[in-house]
Order: C-alpha cells, then structure tokens, then sequence
C-alpha cells in the first residue's frame, strides 16, 4: 500500500512539473527611431536637417558672389562680367611691353621661372623713370567670384613685393584684381594656364 501511495505522489510530482514550463523570452519588437528602414541617413548619423544645412551653405556661396559681383562692377563698370567677361574695363595701359607672370593653380606664389619676367620689368622701370605700372592679378574660371578676386589680389601683390626688393618704387606701382573676369568659361585644364597670371599694364 505504501508503495502504490509513492507511485501516486511521484506521478503528481511529474505531472505538476511539466506544466511549469519555463516560457522562452521572445525578442523586443524593434521600435521605429533613427535606426530602422524609412528613416533618412541624416537621421541615422544625428545629423537631422542636413539638406537645411546645405542649402545654409549653398545660400552664403550666392551671398558671396553677388557682392564679388557688386564690387566687380563698382570697380570695373556694371558691363564688368566674372566669367569669360571680355568686355571688361581693364583701364589704361600697354600689356605688349613686358610678359605676364604665370601661376600654378591656385598659387600666388612666384615660381623660378617666372622670377625672370619680374625682373625684366623692374630693369625696363628702371630705364623708364616716368613709367608706371599696373598689377593685373587674373585666375581661371573655377571658384566663386569673391575668392578669384581675392587670389587675383594675392598673386599682383606678391609680383609688387618682388618690384620693390628690386628697387622700383612703391609710388610707381598699382595692384587690381580682376579675378575670373577674362577667363575662358569651361576651358580645359591645359587651357586655363594662360589665364593665371599677373599682367603689366605699363602708363607713360
């Protein structure tokens, strides 16, 4: 009899067991956020607002250029234009007597070879007491109106440094940018070369 009672006791214990089953955890349903499928990637980086931010961007760039634009014809007259503007006011002035100083792109500085042009026209200013001249910096088509203006300047007034170490007066020499003005719209890049470069207008 106390057998059988111990068969009944162990056969409840089972069957008590196998309904506590121990329920398997199911995976977090994934949560719409910056993460999942229809979500930009400007959203995925944190970077929320980005298109905002390039058109912020791109609105300063037209800033810029329309008051390069407005001091381009200030300076130059208003038929003065950025891009392949040959008709632009470039003054007086002969550009026939002494060689323009060329510039690698985006350069200002003065390269060896072309040191010898600057100092031929320190020698003809030397000889030629009653001339001035004027420093004509150009640069290619590529780039924004304000920074061609800008690098146009840096290029005139690095040729002026090299005059006056040369000894030309600084009365006798004037600098102007003219940026992008003469350059060829879309040339080539073997044809842009000749549009980097410091003229010499030279006034009797």
């Amino acid at each position: 009899m106390k057998r059988f009672l111990s068969i009944v006791l162990a056969l409840a214990a089972v069957a008590a067991l196998s309904g506590c089953r121990i329920s398997k955890v199911k995976p977090a349903t994934p949560q719409t956020g910056a993460y999942n499928e229809g979500v930009s990637s400007a959203s995925k980086t944190g970077l929320t607002g980005g298109t905002a931010l390039e058109d912020s961007k791109a609105s300063t760039v037209v800033a810029d250029d329309a008051a390069a634009k407005a001091k381009l014809a200030s300076e130059f007259g208003p038929d003065a234009k950025d891009l392949g503007g040959h008709n632009a006011n470039l003054g007086e002035g002969d550009r026939s007597i002494l060689q323009p100083v060329y510039f690698g792109f985006d350069k200002s500085a003065i390269d060896g070879a072309e040191r010898a042009k600057v100092e031929a026209a320190a020698t003809y200013l030397k000889a030629n007491p009653a001339a001035k001249v004027v420093l004509e910096g150009h640069c290619d088509w590529r780039g924004t109106a304000e920074y061609n203006l800008g690098l146009g300047d840096r290029r005139g007034g690095n040729v002026k440094t090299f005059l006056l170490s040369l000894g030309v007066e600084d009365a006798r020499i004037t600098t102007k940018s003219l940026g992008a003005q003469m350059a060829t719209a879309n040339a080539a890049a073997e044809a842009t070369t000749k549009d980097r470069r410091v003229d010499f207008a030279v006034i009797k």
